[in-house]
């Protein structure tokens, strides 16, 4: 579990209540991902013209579902968006996105919380506005770097 944790997407990991600016302005946004645990891979487009798809919307909630209990949630579509910068700002836009964590349910959470003191008894997580999250051959200090002057 430690190992997770060193490789956590550390700045993605809080909430996106203080979401500010990020708006997607017209821009047509797609996302690649594949996720640790279930091995399933997605690729589509979340973003067009600057408003949201609500079909992506639904098939990126089923991806980053509990996948322990196979429980989705509906995700906040702003934290695709901060993701989507990220990368963007660290030209990586167009790689794939390793998910290591995205929604738990409250009991996966209680579960988690009851092995390790570094899961919040109220996490992000379970609010669906959270995503842990590695890229090979992308330094996490280089991510956290550029969530740093994204302000989030």
């Amino acid at each position: 579990m430690a190992g997770i944790a060193s490789l956590a997407f550390g700045f993605l990991a809080v909430s996106v209540a203080s979401f500010g600016s990020a708006g997607a302005q017209g821009e047509t946004r797609t996302i690649s991902m594949v996720h640790r645990h279930t091995g399933e891979q997605i690729m589509l487009t979340f973003r067009r013209g600057g408003a949201y798809d609500q079909q992506a919307l639904q098939r990126l909630n089923w991806f980053l579902r509990d996948w322990r209990r196979d429980e989705p949630t509906n995700m906040d579509p702003r934290l695709f968006d901060v993701v989507w910068e990220a990368y963007r700002g660290a030209d990586a836009s167009n790689q794939v996105i390793n998910v290591v964590s995205a929604y738990r349910s409250p009991e996966t959470n209680a579960m988690l919380r009851s092995r390790s003191r570094a899961v919040a008894k109220y996490s992000q997580h379970m609010l669906g506005k959270a995503m842990d999250t590695t890229m090979p051959g992308l330094p996490m200090s280089h991510i956290r770097e550029i969530g740093m002057r994204m302000q989030r």
